[in-house]
């Protein structure tokens, strides 16, 4: 059985252009560690 946490979360706006200027990225940092196998980092 895994184990998953998010280390850390947070959102940008990248864009400047008139029609993209409200789009938002959002990052997520997920640590997953499965005993036995090993330990995961996502973005």
């Amino acid at each position: 059985m895994s184990e998953q946490r998010l280390a850390v979360e947070w959102t940008e706006n990248p864009f400047t252009g008139i029609g993209k200027r409200s789009w938002a990225v959002e990052h997520r940092v997920i640590v997953e560690h499965t005993p036995g196998v090993g330990t995961d980092v996502r973005h």
